[in-house]
């Protein structure tokens, strides 16, 4: 080689910037926590999977780091029918109902919720099986903040369905729901405002004229809800029986 190639050659590469230190993966798992950071953390941890020892593992272990990651799967539409195709929100139920109360469950059982809630129409059946036990009734509706996350996904439910024709077995799971959580008496009170118009005006009423089944459990609702809404005078006259 010539000096002056090998002076070109050692030119350039001192006009390189220096690479920085590639991060602990621990670190990386950290980052996915950050939404501000999670991107950039998930796509590091793919390029990784194979060079790193035990990998498996420490993905395996940080339950948190792989709900949320399931999160970002399901909020993909791309993918989204074949994450429900392959039945991965069931595997989700569990987490829901494990009665440990460490801050590392608590934050599986947020982050599974909100898996759930992206994926609306299979989670109402899943969001039913949960709230017909003691235990997830009362960890939904013991914190405000979980309350009106799983109101939000039932309520979107309703006023999606529009486009649908709304959906006669859909709605029924959603009243369901409703019906289950209208029984525990810290939300009892607030349930009337936090229920959706088309299901206090008649309107899910008329839908459910030829189910018996669905007609009683939703009058039932009704019934539960005016009963301690109205108990003071309020909406009297607001909720159709």
């Amino acid at each position: 080689m010539s000096p002056a190639m090998s002076m070109q050659m050692d030119d350039q590469t001192a006009e390189r910037p220096p690479q920085p230190p590639e991060k602990p993966v621990e670190v990386l798992l950290s980052e996915v926590l950050d939404p501000q950071k999670r991107e950039e953390a998930l796509h590091h941890l793919s390029e990784r999977r194979h060079s790193v020892p035990d990998f498996a593992l420490l993905i395996w272990y940080t339950p948190c780091i792989i709900s949320l990651i399931l999160q970002v799967v399901a909020a993909d539409t791309r993918v989204r029918s074949n994450f429900l195709k392959a039945n991965i929100p069931q595997y989700l139920y569990p987490f829901m109902l494990a009665e440990i109360k460490s801050r590392n469950f608590e934050y599986l059982r947020l982050t599974s919720l909100g898996v759930i809630g992206y994926l609306i129409r299979a989670a109402t059946l899943i969001m039913q099986k949960i709230l017909s036990t003691e235990f997830g009734l009362s960890y939904i509706c013991d914190k405000a903040d979980r309350f009106c996350a799983v109101n939000k996904m039932l309520a979107s439910m309703v006023t999606s369905t529009e486009d649908d024709k709304l959906s006669a077995r859909l709605l029924k799971h959603v009243v369901s729901c409703y019906l289950l959580v209208s029984n525990h008496p810290r939300v009892a009170e607030c349930l009337y405002e936090a229920l959706p118009d088309l299901m206090k005006d008649g309107t899910i009423h008329r839908i459910f004229q030829d189910d018996s089944q669905a007609t009683e459990a939703l009058q039932e609702l009704l019934w539960n809800i005016k009963g301690r809404y109205c108990a003071n005078g309020k909406g009297k006259d607001k909720v159709k029986m």
